[in-house]
């Protein structure tokens, strides 16, 4: 766990609902590009660090995910994992990170894990690769020469330990909905209303 993080309780077989915000609450995920890139690096940790992914919601600010975490990866590496990856791709994007186009394979960054499965190392050469291709639309779209600030999550998340079926259901249609109250397009697209398959309908709690 990383030394500025909070003590966090963990219980086996258990769903979390999880609360991440940008830091400063900076309206971030307004550009689609950025959502994009979210949703692929999301689908990437979900492999590499196996938890089954219940629901989620990315708001222009902030996202909610409702997961049950493994036995071998509880949801501080979860966390970590998704939010350095996540980090580490768009800034590249924005040009604040290094990327090299000359020679994509799995990045050592992504730590421990068996880089064997070549399942997983088209996976992750596959979202190397989808960098680049957003770098190019992000370059066309905005120019080399942008205003766009390097990006940043807040340093800890929330997170609430589900404490039962109503418990869990509350958290799911919570979660799902949740653009909505932030009143955002009714058909907005980051939601894992719009994902079913990435989706685990098991009721853990």
């Amino acid at each position: 766990m990383h030394r500025n993080s909070q003590k966090r309780q963990y219980q086996e077989n258990k769903a979390y609902f999880i609360t991440c915000n940008v830091k400063d609450k900076r309206d971030f995920f307004k550009e689609s590009l950025f959502c994009e890139l979210f949703i692929e690096e999301l689908k990437l940790v979900k492999k590499l660090k196996q938890f089954k992914l219940h629901a989620f919601c990315l708001n222009h600010n902030h996202f909610h995910i409702l997961i049950t975490p493994s036995q071998e990866f509880d949801i501080s590496k979860i966390m970590f994992s998704l939010k350095k990856q996540f980090s580490h791709d768009v800034n590249r994007i924005l040009g604040f990170n290094e990327i090299n186009t000359d020679n994509l394979k799995a990045p050592k960054r992504l730590g421990a894990f068996k880089l064997n499965n070549t399942l997983l190392k088209n996976k992750i050469i596959r979202i190397q690769r989808f960098v680049v291709d957003l770098k190019n639309k992000f370059t066309h779209k905005y120019g080399a020469k942008h205003n766009i600030s390097k990006f940043q999550w807040q340093k800890s998340f929330h997170n609430h330990i589900i404490r039962g079926e109503k418990d869990f259901k509350h958290h799911h249609h919570y979660t799902q909905y949740n653009f909505l109250k932030h009143e955002l397009s009714e058909n907005w697209q980051y939601t894992s209303l719009n994902y079913s398959g990435m989706i685990e309908d098991e009721i853990i709690w």
